[in-house]
């Protein structure tokens, strides 16, 4: 049978589990069982972008049996009327739940707390008192009685901690955070600020990383004042097509072929296979987080950089299409009012002072590669336009494509992409 049982109540409900099914060995009955078949993630009811997960829990017990009778059920007799405690997968006849503590046995009604009602192999019920189940049975009646007692108790078990705040909540209450939307928050930070700060590069510059910023945007207070964080459907979309990716390519779905040659078949499944065990364990990360509904605060760091990832292998494809540049001028001549766009900028800092300094890579509207190490730290936003009066310093060629290396630039601002513009 299966469960939903919250994921902070289950290190408490395996404790008692555990404890019931020594006492059913005691009692020479099999344990119950209980396997963890999947989960299911949902909003948490009192906190935004909040998930809480439920397990999908299935449970096994066997009811005890002697002699063909089976124990289905206790029916707890009160001034209010009867509690019927059933093993799951049976149900209690309407003239049991509705009806007296009656002993079908002795054929005697009178006041008792507790009845059984026991079926058998042929289909047949009766409701037994405890007193006249030794009698009936002509068996020890209570180690059968006990066992069944152990059971209802292990179901009544699992079925609390499908409540939320069962004992209050054993052991805190863990949450996780909605993939997809985070992922959104993440692309519309990289859209706003032009650039992915991964947390070595936070650290090395003591900043914030992107994973953070859109992890505290995502949770703020104000989001009010954070209108230009709102998220956008292009973000939203980069985000769901960044998670296509990262699973496309890490895990390629194998195509059925048409005929009945296995051994390509076989051939195609082995080469999958062997392109499987090469992943590291950045890319089995990464291809996990893509794949999930929902992660946790722990792993935004990871998550996040699955939107990365995908911009790129965007950025790869459009330098690959934009391969024929040509180097520019001549070494030691003066280029002036060059528009450009920026591709990207990198810090590097430095053994022998504080200052370090940016590596910034550019382009013209024809393709052409610029590149300038300005000395400090400098911030430009991706796809922003520039007006560069540099020196050429010399020409170069960076696998298979060629630059221009300036210095002694002077760089001035014009503009910015929309975030379409930026993954277009």
């Amino acid at each position: 049978m299966k469960f939903l049982v919250y994921e902070n109540n289950w290190n408490e409900l395996q404790a008692r589990i555990t404890s019931l099914n020594k006492q059913l060995t005691k009692a020479g009955q099999p344990a119950v069982t209980m396997t963890i078949e999947g989960h299911e993630d949902e909003p948490h009811p009192e906190k935004a972008n909040q998930m809480i997960r439920r397990f999908v829990v299935e449970a096994t017990g066997t009811e005890p049996v002697y002699n063909g009778w089976h124990f289905i059920a206790t029916m707890v007799h009160t001034s209010d009327g009867n509690i019927v405690r059933a093993v799951p997968g049976h149900t209690v006849n309407d003239k049991y739940r509705n009806g007296v503590p009656y002993c079908e046995h002795c054929q005697t009604n009178r006041r008792r707390k507790d009845t059984y009602i026991l079926r058998h192999d042929d289909g047949n019920e009766v409701q037994v008192g405890s007193s006249c189940m030794r009698d009936f049975l002509k068996h020890e009646d209570k180690v059968l009685c006990r066992a069944t007692e152990l059971i209802l108790r292990a179901y009544d078990a699992i079925e609390s901690a499908t409540r939320r705040n069962w004992l209050g909540g054993v052991g805190g209450e863990p949450w996780r955070i909605n993939k997809h939307q985070f992922l959104a928050q993440v692309a519309q930070v990289v859209a706003v600020e032009g650039k992915f700060i991964t947390r070595k590069v936070a650290n090395e510059q003591q900043r914030a990383a992107t994973a953070n910023t859109a992890y505290s945007i995502f949770f703020s207070a104000h989001p009010e004042s954070l209108a230009s964080y709102a998220i956008t459907p292009e973000a939203a979309k980069f985000a769901e097509d960044a998670c296509t990716h990262i699973i496309h390519k890490y895990a390629p779905h194998l195509t059925v072929l048409e005929g009945d040659d296995n051994d390509i078949k076989d051939n195609m499944l082995d080469a999958l296979v062997g392109s499987a065990r090469t992943l590291t364990d950045f890319e089995h990360s990464l291809l996990a987080v893509a794949r999930a509904e929902c992660i946790e605060p722990r792993l935004i760091g990871i998550a996040a950089y699955v939107v990365e990832a995908y911009r790129r292998h965007l950025l790869e494809q459009k330098s690959a299409v934009e391969s024929k540049s040509v180097h520019v001028g001549k070494e030691g001549e003066r280029l002036r009012n060059l528009k450009l766009e920026i591709l990207g900028c990198t810090y590097m800092p430095s053994q022998f002072n504080e200052f370090g300094s940016t590596f910034i890579r550019m382009k013209d509207a024809t393709g052409n590669i610029f590149t300038w190490k300005a000395s400090g730290s400098h911030e430009y936003a991706r796809g922003a336009s520039v007006v560069v009066t540099g020196t050429v310093k010399k020409h170069s060629d960076y696998k298979g494509v060629l630059q221009t290396e300036l210095s002694r630039c002077k760089l001035e601002v014009t503009g910015v992409k929309t975030f379409g513009e930026l993954v277009a």
